[in-house]
C-alpha cells in the first residue's frame, strides 16, 4: 500500500512482519517504520538523527499515528482493524 499503513494480523511472527508475510508482502516492520519516521521528521522538522532522543509516544503523535486502540492502527483520519 503506497501513502499509508495497512493492517497487518497480529499473530504474525517476527520474520514475518520484517521479512516476508503469508500475503506476499515484504519488510512490513522496515516500510513501517520509515513511513512513521519520515512523517514524524516531516512534522517536527527534527532530523533523523535527533528523533533518536525522543520517546516513541511522541514520534507516533507527530506522525499522526494513534494506537490506542488496540489491534487498529489510525493515520490520518483513516482506521483499520
Amino acid at each position: 500500500m503506497r501513502g499509508g499503513i495497512a493492517p497487518v494480523a497480529c499473530d504474525c511472527t517476527l520474520d514475518q512482519w520484517m521479512f516476508r508475510h503469508p500475503d506476499g508482502r515484504r519488510w512490513i516492520g522496515y516500510r513501517a517504520g520509515t513511513y512513521i519516521a519520515d512523517r514524524a521528521i516531516a512534522a517536527s522538522g527534527l532530523s533523523a538523527a535527533q528523533l533518536v532522543l525522543v520517546p516513541t509516544d511522541e514520534i507516533l503523535e507527530m506522525a499522526g499515528v494513534d494506537m490506542r486502540k488496540s489491534m487498529s492502527i489510525v493515520v490520518k483520519g483513516n482506521s483499520w482493524k
